[in-house]
């Protein structure tokens, strides 16, 4: 079942799908995704899951044969952005050239929506787990909001909507050593002397 139309007005009254049927709505959320396109893959006897399974230096099961970027699928993972996709590269093209290099391992870097309007960013983690701290904080008259995840001391996860200038900051505190305290004490007493600036 798919939306029919795909431009709406700025105040939605319906959304037509393909089969004709008319459901009323207020408001339209659009959602999109990558899904790896293994049909060949599949046909040719290559072992499949989410996408082409491979190792860590991107060879599949059969020799010879290798697959990178969206359509590839490391220790379960499917990969959809650029960056992933590049370090595969790089990785693969040293293998064939007889000077392989270290593993694929990705370290997640984050990812930013870009949409007109909307500053969201989000690394690590994305959903608290049983043991998990969250630490929120949310500006009232900016509408900012921060939400991280805290596992055994440490940062495992970053949502930040409106206000993303710290995103490379906590980037790196993802994949540091760096006790968690810290980082909530100095984000929190930042935020704290902003809220006390505007009421004064």
């Amino acid at each position: 079942m798919r939306a029919q139309r795909r431009h709406y007005a700025d105040y939605p009254q319906a959304v037509v799908l393909d089969d004709g049927r008319r459901i009323p709505a207020r408001r339209v959320v659009m959602a999109t995704g990558v899904r790896p396109n293994i049909a060949l893959a599949q046909r040719s006897g290559l072992a499949c899951q989410r996408g082409i399974v491979v190792d860590r230096q991107l060879a599949t099961a059969v020799a010879g044969v290798s697959a990178i970027g969206e359509c590839c699928e490391v220790d379960g993972q499917t990969f959809g952005l650029v960056a992933p996709c590049m370090q595969q590269a790089e990785v693969l093209a040293a293998r064939l050239c007889g000077k392989p290099i270290a593993d694929f391992r990705w370290q997640d870097a984050g990812t930013r929506l870009k949409v007109t309007g909307i500053d969201l960013f989000s690394a690590g983690k994305v959903q608290a787990d049983e043991g998990d701290e969250q630490w929120a904080s949310l500006d009232p008259l900016s509408g900012h909001y921060r939400r991280l995840l805290v596992r055994d001391g440490k940062l495992s996860g970053v949502l930040l909507l409106g206000d993303c200038a710290s995103a490379a900051t906590f980037t790196d505190l993802l994949h540091s050593t760096q006790p968690a305290q810290a980082v909530g004490s100095s984000t929190n007493s930042r935020r704290s002397r902003r809220l006390q600036e505007r009421k004064q």
